[in-house]
């Protein structure tokens, strides 16, 4: 008999089943060893001694490593098959330490999906435990202690706050700096004018609406009201004429396979799943689901920052794309860019088998992964599709020497669109009637500001806004810190309630105002978002008003007046 160790005690009814009678399948449940909390500092590390971790099994692995010892003892090899990342590697490590065995008896197998094929092959070639990867989550694992002990230590001494490390550390600066720069920058105030059109089509009527642009020699910017009111002086509702067309093809190009940090994202814009649900449901995706009369895990593995796709892989989508949709349709890679902070290590996250269509294994899934399943192999085969054409059109049109610009896009060639079922609406005719104008006061914002959102819609709006049935918003991606909302979303207290309407404005503000400082977010160009405050939760919204209350206001009252009576004396060293 054979011993294979994972981590996941999911894993072992799969991998169990591709191997036989002939291995026992075991799972070490994660870590079973971490650094001691004692010594000096309770680091468990020896600084002196050139930074020396010293080890110990956690409490509650002691049984499990027991048990993985005895089965060891009557294995003909043990095989260690901890996830393919540096903290998997660290953890066969751990294993091969506490098991005691003879080094030419246990090995190190990876594999970046569950598949009988995958598993098979990686036994076949196995190898010994990566070192450099060992020593990198090692070298990780002890800044990690002796810099957040050291911070969270001084923290609470100061502030009352519990912990800190170095994630949050710099995500917290990263946070205040932003927000410094964009209280720092003075508003401008401009205006947008906009012309609404009635547009015919078939039997159903659509408004268009057109924004003011100036004139045909130069565009005119409307710095206030009154500016704004001496140019709808001057339109005549009954003589908008369209003065000029312009079109233009352009390609869009598909986006690439996911990566862990844009599958959050995707399924936070599509579905509204946090990011804890969608990696719960990938996990499960990844290490295997019922199909039938077998077990099979459908997509590789799910924490990766690669967008690399295997060569068979490519083959066998190249085979299906041209097969389902046309040779046309089939374009083929593109070359990945490599960032200095990619590791690199893994494929993206794609379907394990291109015939395994989402539609095809619908009844075995729940309706979050059929969701999330058929959001990665979409994703996967439309990021080797060729790109779609589009035709973008201006229409300029032109009423006593202003021009208002009316825009819109055609697609010529859907390409790898097509899988996303996207439809346009498409119709040519220079008829256009009058049907309304609308004037929009706006503040210009801080170039922060502008990176923060989506929308190109923030501040203070004119009294004719309150019927404002044109204002649109893109929803933002909440994802990469997501973590960070959940948990505070965890902490909220039940049955506590906010009466808004007794808020005073300015205090209203203020909330308003943090509550989007401490839920700032990233889109999938690493441009930071502000979550729109509609957006929040009321739940939400009253445990941030009272985390304001007593994590922000108070504390910081405190360290004032500490650091008003300690004016002349240095930061306390650590």
């Amino acid at each position: 008999m054979k011993l294979l160790i994972v981590e996941s005690p999911a894993k072992c009814k799969t991998i169990g089943h591709y191997l036989g009678e002939g291995y026992l399948v075991e799972s070490s449940i994660g870590h079973i060893r971490d650094l001691k909390i004692k010594g000096k500092g309770g680091f468990g590390v020896d600084i002196q001694n050139n930074f020396q971790p010293e080890y110990e099994i956690l409490s509650d692995k002691k049984e499990i490593v027991e048990k993985l010892t005895a089965a060891a003892n009557l294995a003909e090899h043990v095989y260690l098959a901890t996830d393919p990342d540096r903290e998997g590697e660290a953890i066969s490590w751990h294993l091969s330490e506490v098991l005691n065995q003879p080094k030419e008896k246990v090995s190190r197998i990876v594999f970046n999906e569950i598949t009988k094929t995958a598993v098979l092959k990686a036994i076949s070639h196995d190898r010994d435990i990566d070192m450099d990867l060992v020593h990198s989550q090692e070298s990780r694992r002890i800044l990690d202690r002796i810099i957040g002990f050291r911070l969270s230590s001084l923290l609470q001494q100061k502030i009352g706050s519990k912990s800190a490390g170095r994630v949050q550390s710099v995500a917290l600066k990263l946070v205040v700096d932003r927000e410094k720069e964009i209280q720092a920058f003075d508003k401008v105030e401009f205006w947008d004018l906009s012309a609404i059109f009635s547009k015919k089509i078939g039997d159903n009527e659509y408004n268009l609406k057109a924004k003011f642009y100036g004139t045909n020699t130069e565009k005119i910017n409307l710095p206030n009201e009154e500016a704004t009111n001496e140019v709808i002086a001057k339109l005549d509702e009954n003589n908008y004429v369209v003065s000029n067309i312009t079109k233009k093809e352009r390609n869009r190009a598909s986006k690439p396979p996911f990566i862990t940090s844009t599958l959050q994202q995707d399924a936070s814009a599509k579905f509204n799943y946090n990011a804890k649900r969608v990696m719960s449901i990938a996990q499960k995706l990844y290490e295997g689901v019922e199909l039938g009369k077998e077990r099979v895990g459908l997509i590789t593995y799910m924490r990766t920052d690669s967008i690399r796709l295997s060569d068979e892989f490519i083959d066998s989508a190249k085979k299906y794309i041209i097969e389902k949709y046309g040779e046309k349709y089939y374009k083929g890679t593109k070359k990945a860019p490599k960032g200095k902070n990619i590791q690199d290590a893994h494929e993206a996250i794609r379907p394990t088998n291109i015939l395994r269509t989402p539609e095809s294994v619908k009844s075995y899934l729940r309706l979050d992964e059929f969701k999330v399943y058929s959001l990665i192999y979409n994703r996967a085969i439309a990021s080797l599709m060729s790109d779609s054409i589009l035709e973008d059109t201006k229409v300029d049109i032109e009423n006593n020497a202003y021009i208002f610009n009316l825009t819109g896009e055609v697609t010529l060639f859907d390409g790898f669109r097509t899988i996303y079922e996207e439809a346009s609406l498409t119709d040519e005719d220079d008829e256009l009637d009058f049907s309304n104008q609308k004037s929009k006061k706006k503040k210009r914002k801080s170039k922060a500001q502008n990176e923060d959102s989506d929308s190109e819609f923030e501040g203070s709006s004119s009294e004719s806004d309150d019927d404002d049935d044109d204002f649109e918003m893109k929803l933002p991606y909440f994802v990469t810190k997501f973590q960070v909302v959940k948990n505070l979303t965890d902490k909220t207290k039940e049955n506590e309630y906010i009466d808004f309407e007794e808020l005073e404005q300015k205090e209203l503000f203020m909330h308003t105002d943090f509550i989007r400082m401490m839920i700032l977010d990233s889109d999938e160009n690493g441009e930071f978002l502000y979550i729109p405050l509609e957006d929040i939760p009321q739940e939400m919204f009253i445990f941030l008003v009272d985390v304001y209350n007593n994590e922000v206001t108070k504390p910081m009252k405190s360290i004032q007046n500490a650091l008003n009576k300690k004016q002349h004396e240095g930061c306390d060293s650590y």
